[in-house]
């Protein structure tokens, strides 16, 4: 997954068209995830883009060029992307800085809250979209929430939220009594109207540029229920 600054720096010339005399600085960017390594490119003080490579064998990794047109589209703000090359998992896209949504956790409500209410504002726009709207046909996307996917989301949160934050070691019994009541809520969720979701909303993939939150990590969007979002 790791490319040389020699290999970055020729493909964002190459794209962009900057000259050899223009020195390229290239930073690798800790956030990743998803089987993806991330590239911050800057021109002296200018910004010039982010180098995104992803392993083609995660599908979804897959559907987020074509994502980020469609939610352009529709007026959801996301990066624009400067260049796909799918034949090697290679995106450059709008580098939008360092701050993230979990970068104001601290500040007062009336900063945050401008932040919250315009991200759900762009969420509302994906959950307008219900199974067999015309405008996503055609638009790849990752299977629906089901009893399989419900199934990881227990394992997950039990996992990183009771053991990794609460630091609590279930006995038999209270992980049994725990599994009853996550599955009694699964199975209300699937009988729930479904919409377009975007999978992963949470602070870190809200990032803040310009005053203006603009999502990342859209890429596993699918049909599921509001409630996965909150």
């Amino acid at each position: 997954m790791s490319h040389s600054s020699t290999e970055i720096g020729a493909t964002v010339r190459k794209v962009l068209g900057i000259k050899e005399d223009k020195p390229l600085e290239i930073t690798p960017i800790a956030r990743g995830g998803s089987a993806r390594s991330f590239y911050r490119v800057r021109c002296g003080s200018s910004a010039i883009c982010v180098f995104m490579h992803y392993d083609r064998d995660r599908r979804e990794n897959n559907y987020y060029a074509a994502q980020a047109g469609f939610l352009r589209g529709i007026g959801v703000s996301v990066p624009q992307i400067f260049h796909h090359d799918a034949a090697e998992g290679v995106i450059l896209m709008e580098d939008l800085g360092e701050c993230d949504l979990w970068h104001y956790r601290q500040a007062t409500w009336d900063i945050r809250r401008q932040y919250y209410f315009k991200t759900m504002d762009m969420i509302m726009k994906f959950h307008a979209l219900r199974p067999g709207d015309a405008s996503l046909a055609g638009l790849p996307l990752m299977e629906a929430f089901g009893p399989e996917l419900y199934r990881w989301e227990r394992n997950y949160f039990r996992q990183h939220f009771v053991r990794g934050v609460c630091r609590i070691e279930l006995n038999t019994a209270e992980a049994e009594a725990l599994e009853e009541e996550l599955v009694l809520l699964a199975t209300s969720l699937a009988g729930m109207a479904t919409c377009l979701i975007h999978r992963d909303l949470q602070s870190q993939n809200v990032m803040i540029c310009g005053n203006e939150p603009v999502l990342i990590d859209f890429q596993g969007r699918r049909y599921g229920t509001p409630c996965c979002e909150l």
